[in-house]
């Protein structure tokens, strides 16, 4: 599946130059292939794994050295080959330390080496158990233009007094030089093969959206295009120290400009935190200037007084049918009455694909060839909204397409998805509030309507206008290529056995595991080489087999390697098609 990408060349008499972005000197620093290359693994007592069970952001971190006994003796470690910039950099990385033991047997530790592995500095020496995720940072301008080593490791003496450490989110973030005038820009900020970062695997609970969406009675009246008065017409300086190297980094400042988002504190973002639905409603509504409508009778929601932050932006949102709330049963069992809102729950990245695909105005899509992600089938909720947004280059997904539509999603992921349909979609524009019936009614893509999005900075890609791009260079840029994937091979854990117990599948399938049970089970390899963490009744866990071999798993709670509740997957390689040598 392709999309198209517009092209937008500088018009004498008025140039734009895009903002200085970042890239990183480390390849796959937060482990979100589910595999180390390009790390490589040097010591194996115990060998380390990419697992996820602990992430700081993303769903994988990479693991050293032993959860459990009994302890080896010996190292457990990786490293990176770097060619550190010239402007040296600064690395950052985050891990999760713990040990029974002190720093006399057993230690943490992080280093710079050259490339035949002699220590050039010592970047980390600890023995911690804080069990908690910590950032450190260093300074490698001493290696500029330099190939170094980038070394984490664990080391533990064998008494049975177990270290281990997460690692996830090593960076070393590069500046991109400003491009000049006379450079062409292109009005896509983000390649659509970029990772996404940070999500935390949280569904809610209940997550049945309102079925009606009847607004309170009011006076008929046309909406107009009316600029957010918060709109800053030129660039504006970053305020915020934590989103350099992000690669949501447009994104973030094109709308923090714009006064549609605003940081934690003065000088923080907080890309990976999340976002509740109050605060989604109101980014929302200002990213896509939808007039504010301040209703004349009683409240929409029992759960969003006039006094909440939020209030004129939720009233605002479902007003012109872009929001609604939950039904009856899920706001009894919140203790609300209904209709309400639950405008303090995390967003997920379902609700937020769908309030941007109404606010944006995009043309519906219904594939006709089957679903382009496998934990989004066409009984999804969602699933007409993430399909139309990821055929408009809206939304992409994660590796084994996967789009984690119940995920809470992340402060930066959210102002991308915004940010691209701002860029990909026509824009709220001119519309009529939403009549009695409770269905919106939004104007078409005509000439000569003014644009709903104010005219961006200087130096950040223009969205496109309400006029058609008759001169722009149109581009085709593949997404993630979910076609031609074969559905999953399922596996159902039921009674507290896998079913089918052995399961033989070739190279490249992926194995659904779907609890049927009303107790909680995992899916861990006795290998660490993957783990589920808790799985729910009705929930499942995906994942990749892209290895020959036979790989066997266990539940943690029922079960042990060959024995209680466990179970194999043999991994053989895919046949050749007939007359191939």
């Amino acid at each position: 599946t392709v999309t198209d990408t517009p092209t937008v060349t500088n018009t004498p008499g008025s140039p734009t130059a895009t903002p200085c972005g970042y890239n990183d000197a480390i390849t796959n620093g937060g482990f979100e292939t589910g595999s180390f290359a390009p790390w490589v693994i040097s010591d194996t007592n115990n060998a380390p794994t990419v697992v996820m069970t602990q992430a700081h952001t993303g769903l994988y971190s990479a693991l050293l050295g032993s959860l459990a006994p009994p302890e080896p003796t010996g190292n457990s470690s990786i490293y990176q080959t770097v060619s550190v910039p010239g402007s040296g950099g600064m690395l950052s990385y985050w891990y999760y330390p713990a040990s029974a033991d002190t720093i006399t047997f057993d230690w943490q530790d992080a280093y710079v080496e050259d490339t035949s592995g002699n220590i050039l500095a010592t970047i980390m020496h600890v023995d911690e158990n804080t069990q908690t995720w910590t950032n450190k940072t260093f300074d490698m301008t001493p290696y500029a233009n330099q190939t170094v080593r980038l070394v984490f490791l664990v080391h533990q003496d064998g008494f049975g007094d177990v270290t281990s450490m997460y690692v996830d989110d090593v960076s070393i973030p590069v500046s991109v030089p400003c491009l000049t005038d006379t450079d062409t820009i292109t009005a896509s900020p983000i390649p659509h093969t970029s990772t996404p970062i940070s999500v935390t695997n949280t569904p809610l609970a209940t997550n049945t959206p309102l079925t009606t969406s009847t607004p309170l009675a009011t006076s008929t009246m046309t909406a107009t295009n009316t600029p957010m008065p918060s709109v800053t017409p030129t660039d504006c300086p970053n305020p915020f120290v934590d989103i350099t190297g992000n690669i949501f980094y447009t994104a973030i400042h094109y709308l923090n400009c714009r006064g549609v988002i605003n940081g934690l504190d003065a000088t923080h973002y907080g890309p990976a935190g999340t976002s509740t639905r109050g605060q989604f409603a109101k980014v929302v509504v200002l990213g896509f200037a939808v007039p504010i409508y301040t209703p004349s009778g009683p409240q929409t929601f029992t759960d969003v007084p006039p006094s909440y932050f939020a209030f004129v932006y939720i009233e605002t949102g479902y007003h012109y049918g872009i929001i609604n709330g939950f039904d009856a049963p899920a706001c009894t069992a919140h203790g609300l009455g209904n209709p309400c809102y639950l405008p303090n729950l995390p967003i997920t990245r379902g609700q937020v694909t769908k309030l941007v695909v109404n606010a944006a105005a995009c043309p519906l899509y219904t594939p006709t060839s089957g679903q382009d992600f496998i934990d989004v089938p066409p009984s999804n909720t969602f699933y007409v909204s993430i399909e139309t947004a990821y055929h408009a280059g809206i939304i992409n997904g994660y590796p084994g397409h996967l789009f984690l539509p119940n995920a809470n999603i992340r402060r930066d992921q959210m102002a991308q998805i915004v940010y691209e349909g701002i860029l990909h979609c026509p824009g709220f524009m001119t519309a009529t509030p939403v009549p009695a019936t409770g269905t919106p009614v939004l104007a078409t893509n005509t000439p000569g309507v003014a644009t709903a999005t104010p005219a961006p900075p200087t130096a950040t890609p223009a969205p496109p206008t309400n006029t058609p791009m008759a001169t722009a260079t149109t581009t085709s840029t593949p997404a993630i290529t979910p076609t031609n994937t074969p559905a999953p091979a399922p596996v159902a854990m039921i009674n507290f056995t896998y079913s089918p117990q052995i399961i033989t599948v070739t190279v490249g399938t992926t194995i659904m595991w779907t609890n049927q049970d009303s107790a909680v089970h995992t899916v861990n390899a006795d290998d660490n080489s993957f783990s589920s963490g808790n799985i729910a009744h009705g929930a499942s866990y995906i994942h990749l087999f892209s290895t020959v071999g036979t790989v066997g798993y266990h539940c943690f709670y029922h079960g042990g390697p060959g024995t209680g509740m466990y179970g194999t997957v043999i991994v053989v390689a895919a046949l050749k098609p007939e007359g191939s040598q």
